[in-house]
């Protein structure tokens, strides 16, 4: 490997790589990295060149081809939102919405303004010939919107107003004005009516009076409710009440012929009097007439269709052909055709009015139709451009990323190449350096690394050869140390041997020591044990011969409290004693008094009995006395009865009442005999508390004996414990000290072995 080293270097022949070969491993990565990155910044340079282009195109399009299309879009929403406005109007008749199409219109205004200048800006004829043509239209269609609303208001926006309010007008004056007339159903009452008058006049029947009575009573609330004209009802409103009075006193004279046939005169004259006022009103059929009139009208006024406007023209000459067939005054034909002709030229204008607002709304119809296909062609056309505009950009951005691409390609072959070129001058001379550092693993020393660079493997070069030298040195030193070593583990091992002979025999007796203070240590350990459970029992029998004190303390107070108790008891019972007794004699006496109301009631029932057989004896003229002297009897009978059932009761209560004291008489004897076992309870009770308070003296003072025993048996334990610990301490000291020796000896074995490792490792260096 030296000769390697010291060959001349003149393979090669370049002087430049001389220098580069000096320059440090940093430079020439740094330099390697730089002409990458030069050539890597070029690139990016010419990409984002290309990028920028592209960018700029997009924007481009984005600005005016992209925006133009948009901006149909905006305009489509636009009119979108005023046909909307122009639905809600036409629905809800509301000038809200005429302000809302007027925003939305003026918007869509401006961005057709809009899409014009972009597309003047561009040179898109076709584009700005559209935009101009929506502005046009839409102006026009704000317009028509306007003459709309203008009409909608004639119309009325709500049927209040314009023609829609003189029109609901009219129709209700009409209308009110012919139900004053349609008194049909009045005619058809009168007509029954004289149809039950003749009916009764020629047969006198009871039902048929009774029809007739009813038919007035019906006619005249009919006529209560009835929208008759009001000169009318009046008059048949009395012409009713003479009728009726005249059939009332037709019914009252029925027999008489003279006055029946005055009266039917007069019948007959109030009825053609009530009947030439419902002929000077009445118009037939006239209501029906009316509701189809109505209704046609309303159809009319949901659908507007012109065919309906003339069914309705057609209902209003029938019903001008029947007011003037109807027989009326002149009066009242004069003022139901003026109301007729008043609903008629209404009807009309309403109907011109609506027309007019509906050749505005076709207007702005066709100006919608004219308008969306313009909005649609300015987007096809914007989406032609788009696709134009949109190739030329991607074609430019092709061509400048294929030229990106060669470029790069070219930066990556020119960097790899350079990249070799300064891998293998930095690795050369190292793989040499990893050689000779191989060798000296292996232990050949006496080898060298000839590199001479100023870079850093020159410098590692110089580090491995001079640490080349120092092994070399060191490995001398250490081969002459090695002897001295084995010589002195030799002697060590002889001296432990000696040190743990001593130690075992320590150990044995030592734990012999041992052994015996803690058996002893255990015995007080448990006298103390058996010393601390005996003072725990006595103070236990001492805190149950006190708790015994109490309850027998309490036992000698209730025993007291018994007795009194006992006593109060005994009195008490010879007291109620007394009472019952008493109660006895009072029950005795009363039976007397019962004894003596049996026998007047016997004596009572006796005299009722013999007055009975007096007054049966008297007749008739007794009859009154027998019965009081029945009623006698029965009340005495009933008094002796109770006066029975008071005496079985006093009874009862004698018997209750011997058995009673008897009782109470007994219970006195028991409480008493209760009374003296309380008091012999009592003497034994204190006998036994005198005993218990001795036992208790005598266990307190067995309790401090015990303490104080207790208390020398724990501190002899304590003494024992420290003593076994101290010999356990001199025990453990000698296995110390003979594990010490064992480890000396062992360390004196281990450092022999190292030292005959050492040698032989030493003898592997070549130096």
């Amino acid at each position: 490997m030296d000769n390697q080293g010291k060959q001349p270097d003149s393979r090669g022949g370049i002087m430049g790589m001389n220098s580069v070969k000096d320059w440090k491993i940093g430079t020439k990565i740094g330099a390697g990295f730089g002409f990458i990155l030069l050539l890597m910044l070029l690139v990016m340079g010419i990409y984002h060149t290309t990028v920028v282009n592209v960018v700029g195109s997009y924007d481009d399009l984005i600005a005016n081809d992209i925006a133009i299309g948009r901006l149909a879009g905006d305009i489509h929403v636009g009119m979108l939102e005023c046909r909307r406005n122009e639905k809600d109007f036409l629905l809800r008749q509301d000038k809200k919405y005429l302000d809302q199409l007027t925003e939305n219109s003026n918007k869509v205004v401006e961005y057709a303004q809009t899409l014009r200048n972009l597309a003047v800006a561009n040179g898109y004829e076709d584009i700005k010939a559209s935009a101009e043509q929506i502005i046009a239209k839409i102006t026009t269609y704000r317009e028509t919107f306007a003459r709309v609303v203008d009409s909608s208001e004639k119309m009325g926006l709500d049927h209040l107003s314009g023609y829609q309010g003189v029109f609901g007008k009219a129709a209700r004056e009409m209308e009110k004005d012919l139900r004053e007339h349609a008194v049909d159903d009045l005619y058809l009452n009168l007509l029954m009516l004289r149809r039950w008058e003749k009916d009764y006049l020629r047969t006198g029947s009871r039902n048929y009076q009774k029809l007739l009575i009813d038919t007035i009573a019906a006619y005249r609330n009919l006529l209560a409710v009835s929208p008759c004209e009001p000169t009318a009802k009046k008059t048949q409103e009395e012409a009713i009440l003479r009728y009726e009075d005249a059939v009332t006193a037709l019914i009252a004279n029925y027999a008489d012929q003279g006055k029946k046939q005055a009266l039917y005169e007069e019948m007959r004259k109030e009825a053609h009097i009530i009947e030439e006022a419902i002929k000077s009103v009445l118009i037939p059929e006239v209501r029906p007439l009316l509701l189809e009139l109505r209704r046609l009208e309303k159809n009319y006024l949901l659908r507007h269709d012109p065919e309906e406007s003339r069914q309705v023209r057609e209902a209003m000459q029938r019903l001008v052909h029947q007011v003037n067939g109807a027989g009326i005054s002149e009066e009242h034909v004069g003022a139901v055709l003026a109301r007729l002709t008043e609903y008629e030229q209404a009807f009309d204008g309403l109907v011109g009015a609506y027309g007019a607002m509906t050749t505005d709304i076709e207007q702005m119809r066709e100006v919608v139709h004219q308008v969306e296909p313009a909005i649609a062609s300015i987007g096809a056309l914007a989406e032609e451009h788009v696709n134009a505009r949109a190739g030329e950009t991607d074609r430019r951005a092709a061509a400048r990323s294929k030229l990106s691409l060669l470029l790069g390609l070219l930066s990556v072959t020119l960097g790899s190449v350079f990249a070799v070129v300064l891998v293998r001058a930095i690795t050369r001379p190292l793989n040499r350096a990893v050689d000779f550092s191989a060798k000296i693993a292996e232990g050949d020393l006496t080898h060298s690394l000839d590199i001479r660079q100023q870079d850093e493997v020159g410098v590692l070069a110089a580090t491995l050869n001079n640490m080349a030298a120092t092994l070399a040195q060191m490995i001398r030193k250490i081969s002459d140390s090695v002897s001295t070593i084995s010589a002195s583990s030799a002697e060590m091992a002889s001296v432990s041997d000696q040190m743990a002979s001593g130690s075992e025999t320590a150990v044995v007796k030592s734990n012999a020591v041992a052994s015996a203070a803690e058996e002893m240590n255990q015995n007080m350990i448990s006298v103390a044990s058996a010393m601390d459970q005996a003072s725990t029992n006595v103070a236990t029998v001492a805190a149950s011969v006190e708790e015994m004190n109490v309850s027998i303390a309490g036992i000698v107070q209730n025993a007291e409290k018994g007795k009194v108790v006992a006593e109060r008891t005994v009195a008490q019972a010879q007291q109620t004693s007394e009472q019952v007794n008493q109660l006895g004699r009072d029950a005795e006496e009363i039976n007397d008094v019962t004894e003596t109301i049996k026998a007047i009631s016997d004596k009572t029932n006796l005299l009722a009995l013999n007055a009975t057989i007096e007054a049966a004896r008297a007749g008739d003229a007794g009859k009154g006395f027998a019965v009081v002297a029945n009623e006698i009897k029965e009340l005495a009978q009933q008094t002796a009865d109770a006066t029975g059932d008071i005496a079985r009761k006093l009874m009862g209560i004698q018997k209750a009442t011997i058995h009673t004291v008897s009782d109470i008489s007994g219970i006195a004897n028991a409480i008493g005999e209760m009374n003296n076992f309380i008091s012999i309870i009592s003497d034994a009770v204190d006998q036994q508390n005198a005993a218990t308070a001795e036992i208790t003296e005598n266990i307190t003072q067995a309790a401090q004996g015990l303490k104080e025993i207790n208390t020398n048996t724990s501190q002899t334990a304590q003494a024992a414990a420290l003593v076994a610990k101290d010999i356990a301490d001199v025990r453990d000291t000698a296995n110390e000290t003979s594990n010490s020796g064992a480890q000396v000896q062992q360390s004196a074995n281990e450092l022999s072995q190292m030292a005959e490792q050492l040698k032989q490792m030493v003898q592997r260096f070549r130096v």
